[in-house]
């Protein structure tokens, strides 16, 4: 006769109650690591596509700052041209001015 052939039916029943539970018990437990996992797995993906939108920002910060370092480089060339031209008009202006003092008083003419 086995060991739990002796044991009285109420220690049986209890026996029985306690596998029972550790048996949910342990169906519970491999449930939440089944979720866990999942949300493991699911979290790599979000990974992965946070890396390539990342990835995706850096290549789009790299084409802005060449752009905006082209962009600067033309509007400093334009500013230089406009100032030039500032300058060349003014002076234009200060000869012409000049020039019709120069002539109005005639001196050769006396």
């Amino acid at each position: 006769m086995s060991e739990m052939d002796h044991l009285n039916p109420t220690k049986k029943a209890i026996n029985d109650q306690k596998l029972v539970a550790l048996r949910a018990q342990v169906d519970e437990t491999k449930q939440i690591m089944v979720k866990n996992i999942s949300d493991a797995l699911e979290r790599g993906d979000n990974m992965e596509e946070l890396l390539t939108r990342t990835e995706d920002l850096e290549a789009d910060t790299s084409r802005f700052k060449k752009v905006a370092t082209v962009l600067r480089k033309k509007q400093w060339w334009n500013m230089c041209k406009s100032r030039m031209t500032l300058w060349l008009v003014g002076i234009g202006i200060i000869i012409v001015i000049i020039l019709i003092i120069v002539l109005s008083s005639k001196p050769w003419n006396h």
